[in-house]
């Protein structure tokens, strides 16, 4: 790494704690981590031990109950379009078309319609779905 450039990801004392029933569960203790920006990163580990919490603090759904996570040098407190998550469970929205389910994150960005539309297609091109996602007049993107 240059000394100019600074690290694209930074996990730095991360813990995070459950509260269930009367007791409470240690997700993560203390997890350090920094990713340089271009790298390619694997969590590994056996079920329960902690993967999902840990991404989901770094894509801002989760508050650590300590430590701190920046990108871009930037403390993460909430979900943003910097970063992205792909989920383990369904997560796609059932009452939404392909293009609507595809520009949802453009329009919560307020991006304008036509641009929403534009990179719906984009996407839908991108990975092969131009049979699945027959344009609904306006409804659309």
């Amino acid at each position: 790494m240059r000394s100019a450039e600074r690290p694209h990801v930074v996990i730095r004392g991360v813990s995070k704690r459950f509260q269930v029933g009367d007791g409470e569960v240690e997700a993560l203790a203390r997890i350090d981590a920094t990713i340089e920006r271009g790298a390619f990163v694997c969590l590994i580990g056996a079920s329960g031990c902690g993967k999902s919490t840990l991404l989901r603090v770094v894509a801002g759904f989760e508050e650590p109950t300590a430590g701190e996570v920046l990108v871009e040098g930037k403390p993460v407190t909430a979900p943003g379009s910097d970063r992205g998550m792909v989920f383990q469970d369904y997560a796609l929205f059932p009452w939404m078309t392909v293009r609507q389910n595809i520009g949802f994150g453009p329009r919560q960005r307020q991006l304008p319609r036509k641009e929403v539309e534009d990179i719906a297609d984009e996407f839908v091109k991108l990975v092969g779905l131009e049979r699945a996602a027959i344009r609904a007049s306006s409804r659309a993107a």
